[in-house]
């Protein structure tokens, strides 16, 4: 699904042009109610030395959407801030309150703060503590979908010292 949106695909040719190289990072999944949410960054690396790659964009992927920005933040508001999923029939609809509103704006700013932590944990060679960030960044999406009504009952996280897998080869 990743790889056959238009506007990413012409991108990735955009950004592997003379010079530069395209490198998708680890796709993380993360289960949310009966569905999964979709998280991979896209980096850009020089193709001359051997610079550390560089944070270009980051895509999220739910059941219906593909969102494509260029921070965490960016992504998580336009995949939640846009009409929430119809709420179930026997309860009425949520309406964003400023309180719900200062909520979801601190979430998206602790998940943007800990995703930072785990690039910067990554750049090191610090596969553990990019494990625990990435788990807090799962967490914290997970809250945010419990803000909008459309939660997993029971919240799942890789285990503390888990190390990040290498990206599959198909994407969602």
């Amino acid at each position: 699904m990743i790889d056959q949106d238009t506007t990413i695909s012409r991108d990735f040719t955009l950004l592997h042009s003379t010079g530069s190289q395209v490198q998708q990072g680890n796709l993380l999944v993360v289960p949310i109610g009966n569905s999964f949410l979709y998280f991979e960054p896209v980096y850009l690396r020089a193709t001359s030395g051997t610079g550390i790659p560089e944070l270009k964009k980051v895509i999220l992927v739910d059941q219906s959407n593909v969102v494509y920005a260029n921070t965490l933040a960016e992504a998580i508001q336009q995949l939640v801030g846009g009409a929430p999923p119809p709420p179930p029939t026997n309860q009425p609809p949520q309406t964003i309150t400023p309180a719900i509103a200062a909520q979801i704006t601190d979430l998206v700013t602790q998940a943007n703060l800990h995703y930072k932590a785990a690039y910067d944990a990554l750049k090191r060679g610090d596969f553990t503590t990019y494990a625990k960030e990435m788990a807090v960044v799962g967490d914290l999406l997970q809250q945010l979908q419990a803000i909008l009504g459309t939660s997993s009952t029971t919240p799942t996280s890789p285990a503390p010292g888990a190390s990040p897998t290498p990206r599959a080869s198909s994407s969602p």
